[in-house]
């Protein structure tokens, strides 16, 4: 679908493709300054959506910087580029489903996946797989990314190593596990970027830090609207339909963007308000893996607003859990969801002309 997507972008005479550019500034409420790999330039604007994607979200251990250890969708990204990782050994933590995608796309590539060490509870999972009837084809998804190295309760505690990565001991359960690896990819999920926002003075949500947006997708700031994972995380289908609702309403066809926020209520299974996450809008939207719990230099590093804490004794981390979003008005701007797991690597912008179509 996105192969689809790029080809009707590419063929689509009204819309000008900028890649390999990023914006720098923002010098007036209409303009933004760009710059790609030979120039700089100005790019006024009527409409602007911000679709700037999200970004994996990593804590520290000792070790953490040994070369071999990466993020969990870091792996992914180095693997799909050619990074040859052919009978390697590889160990996999943290919290998500992004752990289980990742091993998946090491073990098609030849890599042996030694463990996946999942920090959530086997309770807590087992009460999220008992509501994935909802979503038949995340179901499907999660049976299909089963592994037998699936291990909960159980997280990094050291890497070892002098200068590259040789081993890596786990908490688990009540004891220590002393594991050989060539690789660690360690993931706790995404947060949005939203550093495009902010340059723009966009309202964030102070729970995730997300760009708050209203039904139509629009932001605080007039002509300004967002959509995707920038919104809080829930996955690509969400991001789609969310960018669709943007369009429509940048182009002046509320209408037709009022009929696909139906079309998002309905596949998203949002008909009442869900018991899944803070905004119910889908159900990556909720995070089901606690991430790490205790207050330290990293939560303030991270911009965490922990609204609420899970006591895990012996871990060295912070955690942003989900809270429950009262009521809004449907006209008023809306936060994003929590962090959830996954991982897609931060999206280039694409900038219209003046002129284009929005």
């Amino acid at each position: 679908q996105a192969r689809s997507l790029r080809h009707a972008i590419a063929a689509h005479g009204r819309i000008a493709l900028f890649a390999s550019t990023r914006v720098i500034a923002a010098p007036a409420s209409d303009t933004l300054l760009v710059e790609h790999d030979e120039s700089a330039m100005h790019l006024p604007f009527r409409n602007l959506i911000l679709c700037t994607g999200a970004r994996e979200l990593l804590l520290p251990f000792p070790g953490w910087t040994l070369p071999g250890v990466t993020g969990a969708g870091g792996l992914q990204a180095l693997v799909k580029a050619g990074t040859p990782v052919r009978g390697e050994r590889i160990v996999i933590a943290g919290s998500g489903p992004l752990l289980l995608a990742a091993a998946a796309t090491a073990r098609r590539h030849g890599a042996h996946v030694a463990r996946i060490a999942e920090q959530a509870p086997l309770s807590r999972l087992t009460r999220f797989a008992g509501a994935l009837w909802r979503w038949p084809s995340k179901a499907a998804q999660a049976v299909a990314l089963l592994d037998r190295h699936y291990r909960t309760g159980s997280h990094v505690v050291e890497a070892l190593g002098d200068e590259r990565l040789r081993a890596v001991r786990i908490h688990q359960g009540d004891h220590i596990v002393a594991l050989a690896c060539d690789r660690l990819a360690c993931g706790f999920g995404l947060v949005p970027n939203t550093g495009l926002a902010a340059l723009l003075g966009c309202q964030l949500d102070p729970v995730s830090d997300a760009i708050a947006v209203n039904a139509l997708q629009r932001t605080g700031l007039p002509h300004v609207y967002a959509a995707g994972e920038c919104t809080g995380i829930g996955g690509s289908e969400l991001a789609l339909l969310e960018g669709r609702i943007a369009g429509y309403a940048a182009a002046g066809a509320d209408d037709r963007a009022g009929l696909a926020r139906w079309r998002r209520r309905v596949r998203a299974g949002m008909r009442s308000r869900s018991r899944c996450g803070p905004r119910s809008r889908s159900t990556p939207r909720s995070r089901p893996w606690p991430a790490p719990t205790r207050r330290c230099a990293a939560a303030r590093m991270c911009r965490y607003r922990p609204s609420r804490r899970i006591r895990m004794p012996g871990w060295p981390g912070c955690r942003a859990a989900a809270a429950w979003a009262p009521a809004r008005d449907a006209s008023a701007p809306r936060p994003g969801g929590p962090c959830s797991a996954g991982r897609s690597p931060p999206r280039a912008r694409r900038c219209l002309p003046p002129g284009s179509a929005h």
